[in-house]
């Protein structure tokens, strides 16, 4: 009966030792894929495979993947991708699916330039200024961090939540590449007078006042007026908006407002 007993369990054994090492081969990481949502860019997609090999490589039990290490250390060391998640495809493929985070702005810093994400992240910086289009933004002298990766502004500023609110609206609005053809400059200078003004390339400038309100219907006023004006008011004069709620007020005059609140204020 003993015998009997020790050669079950010995049996048992066997089953599971045999289960556990077809598991470990039927479900080991064989494939890591890179898909990027917004560019075709392989070099970028190997840079992101690159940089979860510490934390992700063939071989790894698919069900012991740690999506939170991996996205963490994607994102530390590629500052330009925001992954969007680690996707398991079984029995043994890994997907990594992200985005990459464009430059929007230009911030001109000690003699050098800072290249910056939508949402006020630092990208870049150099001595010299690109050749392709960025649009400047110009801002008080009250800088977060000034290095890769950093953010801009304080996440607890008034600069970053009406950048970040502003970029939103204008982005729900246009593509990237739209905005940069639309968009020459944004000046947060003089927010704490409750007035944002963006300069358009064509010409025409927006005075947006009470920028933390209803910046999005503002924007939308804005970029329609600039879309279907003529050419006489797309290059000079200013777009007046004003009000909140159902009360936001839209208005053009031909005087440069900016250019006079810039005499006046600096």
């Amino acid at each position: 009966m003993k015998s009997k007993k020790t050669l079950v369990l010995f049996l048992i054994l066997c089953f599971l030792t045999i289960l556990i090492i077809i598991g470990s081969v039927l479900f080991s990481v064989k494939t890591i894929v890179g898909y990027c949502y917004n560019d075709n860019d392989p070099d970028l997609v190997q840079q992101v495979i690159d940089a979860s090999s510490s934390e992700l490589s063939t071989g790894t039990n698919i069900f012991l993947v740690n999506e939170n290490d991996i996205i963490k250390k994607i994102e530390s060391d590629v500052i330009n991708v925001k992954v969007v998640n680690i996707e398991r495809k079984f029995p043994s493929s890994v997907y990594i699916n992200f985005y990459k985070i464009e430059e929007y702005f230009v911030v001109e810093h000690d003699g050098g330039y800072l290249y910056v994400s939508n949402d006020c992240k630092i990208l870049r910086q150099s001595d010299n200024l690109t050749s392709e289009r960025r649009i400047k933004l110009l801002i008080p002298d009250v800088l977060e961090g000034v290095a890769p990766g950093d953010t801009l502004f304080s996440t607890q500023s008034q600069l970053y939540t009406i950048t970040n609110a502003l970029m939103n609206a204008l982005s729900r609005l246009e593509d990237y590449q739209n905005m940069l053809e639309i968009i020459d400059r944004i000046d947060l200078r003089f927010l704490d007078q409750n007035v944002l003004f963006i300069k358009t390339v064509a010409g025409v400038c927006i005075e947006a006042q009470q920028p933390g309100t209803d910046i999005l219907s503002k924007m939308h006023l804005a970029i329609t007026f600039v879309n279907n004006a003529d050419f006489e008011q797309k290059t000079k004069g200013t777009i007046i908006l004003s009000g909140s709620g159902n009360k936001i007020n839209s208005s053009y005059s031909e005087e440069d407002r900016y250019s006079d609140f810039l005499i006046n204020n600096t």
